[in-house]
């Protein structure tokens, strides 16, 4: 009886928690304290997850600044499809970045799909840039969890041409995801979590992202999140 009662109790919460935001949605501005007196004996545990929801809210609301060009096909790049790179041949343009243009590749020889990261054309005579790029690819070595996209290879051509070979995560980004609609709260917290899992074992390793935003935040179909572009991190 007393774990049923829990369960009631469990589920107003969360019932009372879901009017409370979705009412802030609606762009309501219901007041905390007389909400939660409609609730005795809840009140502390209601404060708390609307509390948490709002915490979680305003870290994506920081992130949420997206540069809608990572997301445009670039005509200058297309010349790559359909051309072999080691063993991996190209198929299509998934994604560009300030840092390198992004393609889905076939492994020949593992049978599987990748992600090629390439650097753009205009960089590949700076030595900087080219440090960069290669930094990426050794700091993605370095890191290994379930929330990092990892790196399976580095391809470095006679004419100053790289590539990093990515893991391929299906599915969208966390910016396609909350385009013109917001994330259910469990879906939100479970993002959150993993994201927050995912920065914290690359801190462990004294490597910070700093380029992190829902562009670089893949959600696969079954709800795993893949933390990607580590290209501007720092350690």
């Amino acid at each position: 009886m007393v774990e049923k009662a829990d369960n009631n109790q469990d589920a107003v919460l969360d019932e009372a928690v879901e009017q409370f935001l979705a009412a802030r949605l609606r762009g309501e501005e219901p007041d905390l304290e007389q909400f939660v007196s409609r609730y005795p004996g809840l009140e502390k545990r209601i404060r708390q997850k609307v509390q948490n929801c709002e915490r979680v809210s305003s870290i994506f609301d920081s992130l949420r600044e997206v540069d809608e060009s990572e997301f445009q096909h670039a005509e200058d790049e297309a010349d790559l499809i359909g051309k072999q790179i080691g063993a991996f041949k190209i198929t299509e343009v998934i994604g560009r970045g300030g840092m390198g243009v992004v393609y889905k590749g076939h492994d020949s020889r593992l049978d599987r799909f990748v992600a090629i990261k390439s650097m753009p054309a205009e960089l590949q005579a700076d030595s900087t840039a080219r440090r960069r790029f290669t930094r990426e690819a050794k700091l993605l070595a370095s890191l290994n969890h379930p929330n990092i996209a990892v790196i399976h290879d580095i391809i470095e051509q006679d004419e100053g041409t790289g590539y990093l070979v990515l893991e391929h995560v299906a599915g969208q980004t966390l910016a396609e995801r909350i385009a013109g609609k917001p994330l259910k709260l469990e879906d939100a917290l479970s993002i959150g979590l993993q994201v927050a899992e995912a920065v914290s074992a690359a801190h462990e390793e004294g490597v910070v992202h700093r380029d992190l935003k829902p562009s670089n935040i893949k959600v696969t179909p079954d709800g795993r999140v893949k933390v990607l572009d580590f290209g501007l991190a720092k350690t």
